[in-house]
Protein backbone atom coordinates (compact mmCIF):
# COMPACT_ATOMS: atom_id res chain seq x y z
CA UNK A 1 0.00 0.00 0.00
CA UNK A 2 1.28 3.09 -1.29
CA UNK A 3 0.66 6.37 1.37
CA UNK A 4 0.99 10.12 0.03
CA UNK A 5 2.11 12.72 2.02
CA UNK A 6 1.13 16.23 1.73
CA UNK A 7 3.16 18.57 0.18
CA UNK A 8 1.68 21.64 1.56
CA UNK A 9 3.13 23.28 4.89
CA UNK A 10 1.38 22.12 8.16
CA UNK A 11 2.00 22.82 11.89
CA UNK A 12 0.84 20.61 14.77
CA UNK A 13 1.00 21.59 18.14
CA UNK A 14 0.51 18.96 21.12
CA UNK A 15 1.52 18.97 24.39
CA UNK A 16 0.03 19.59 28.22
CA UNK A 17 1.61 23.16 28.20
CA UNK A 18 -1.19 24.05 25.48
CA UNK A 19 -3.87 23.71 28.69
CA UNK A 20 -1.96 25.37 31.27
CA UNK A 21 -1.35 28.83 28.71
CA UNK A 22 -5.59 28.97 27.82
CA UNK A 23 -5.60 26.72 24.83
CA UNK A 24 -8.30 24.21 26.15
CA UNK A 25 -9.46 21.37 23.37
CA UNK A 26 -12.78 22.32 21.52
CA UNK A 27 -11.82 26.94 21.68
CA UNK A 28 -11.16 29.07 19.33
CA UNK A 29 -7.73 29.94 18.52
CA UNK A 30 -6.88 33.30 16.36
CA UNK A 31 -4.06 32.93 14.25
CA UNK A 32 -2.65 36.32 12.76
CA UNK A 33 0.28 36.02 10.04
CA UNK A 34 2.85 38.46 9.41
CA UNK A 35 6.36 38.11 7.46
CA UNK A 36 8.29 35.62 8.99
CA UNK A 37 5.80 35.10 12.36
CA UNK A 38 2.57 33.31 13.08
CA UNK A 39 0.90 34.42 16.36
CA UNK A 40 -1.88 32.03 18.07
CA UNK A 41 -3.98 33.38 20.59
CA UNK A 42 -6.71 31.50 22.43
CA UNK A 43 -10.15 33.00 22.30
CA UNK A 44 -11.22 34.57 25.68
CA UNK A 45 -14.94 33.42 26.64
CA UNK A 46 -16.89 36.10 24.93
CA UNK A 47 -15.46 35.08 21.20
CA UNK A 48 -15.66 31.45 22.32
CA UNK A 49 -19.54 31.94 22.92
CA UNK A 50 -19.91 34.10 19.55
CA UNK A 51 -18.09 31.05 18.18
CA UNK A 52 -21.09 28.41 19.13
CA UNK A 53 -23.72 30.55 18.10
CA UNK A 54 -22.27 30.47 14.55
Amino acid sequence: MTTYYSQHPSLHLRSDWLAETDFEMGHGVTITVAQGCIVLMADNNAMQELHEQL
